[in-house]
């Protein structure tokens, strides 16, 4: 993985989920850790399928899936079997799961890097993103928390707060926010019919050409903090947005 101390990231990463499982009196043994890595690499699959693959019993691996579930490591969901149209259980691993699974040493870090990429969508241009949160992991995200895991974009702006707060590196908050922007901007943009998002230091704002309003995000331009607002144009009162929209003619 480019530019990053794996050795250093596992080492923390481990340690963070051990003292969380010795907390919440968790553990994972070789048989568990033996079918959640299967899973990882073979998803989605079915526990059946596992009891034919693994050299374990039956209710021992039921038993053992249904402490990953509840951990957190590994999600079912249902699916149509075309010959009969009945349903049928599967499993697939939650980034959570990939993580713990590679910091107990069972996935290779060239994996973990690609599983990654995968499950949030990024390709090797975005790779920084990764190696970023990463290296913040063990100190911005409790462990067990599962949604924190799964949604790279709030991991991120967890990194880049936690980064900002501790004097981290000025250029990568930039990109990191850039980064955040970019994604989350053509979206919001998109669902709220947006023609054009204009931003600065103090303000986040949607325009509609055809509606004559703004959608505001975030702003602080009058030493309030205003978000998630919809105001016609005519209506403004904000001096400071008002400076910022005048160069647009709507």
């Amino acid at each position: 993985m480019p530019h990053l101390k794996m050795e250093n990231v596992k080492q923390n990463f481990l340690s963070e989920m051990s003292e969380a499982i010795r907390k919440s009196s968790r553990s994972y043994d070789p048989i568990a850790l033996e079918i959640l890595t299967y899973i990882i690499h073979y998803e989605p699959v079915s526990l059946y399928r596992i009891t034919r693959m693994l050299p374990y019993g039956i209710s021992s691996i039921y038993k053992k899936a249904k402490r990953l579930s509840k951990d957190g490591l590994i999600k079912s969901f249902e699916v149509e079997k075309p010959e009969d149209r009945r349903s049928k259980s599967v499993y697939k691993s939650t980034v959570k799961g990939i993580l713990t699974c590679w910091a107990y040493g069972c996935l290779k870090n060239n994996e973990l890097t690609s599983r990654l990429m995968y499950r949030w969508g990024v390709d090797e241009s975005e790779m920084k993103w990764i190696n970023t949160i990463l290296c913040s992991l063990p100190k911005i995200i409790n462990p067990n928390d599962v949604t924190l895991f799964e949604n790279p974009l709030i991991m991120i702006m967890a990194a880049m707060i936690f980064s900002e707060n501790n004097n981290g590196n000025k250029t990568l908050q930039k990109d990191m926010a850039k980064y955040i922007i970019g994604k989350i901007g053509p979206k919001a943009a998109e669902l709220n019919g947006d023609d054009m998002i204009i931003g600065g230091k103090k303000y986040f704002v949607g325009l509609n050409f055809s509606e004559k309003s703004a959608h505001i995000y975030m702003c602080v331009g009058c030493n309030k903090f205003c978000s998630m607002l919809t105001v016609p144009l005519d209506e403004l009162k904000c001096e400071y947005l008002c400076k910022a929209i005048e160069k647009f003619k709507l």
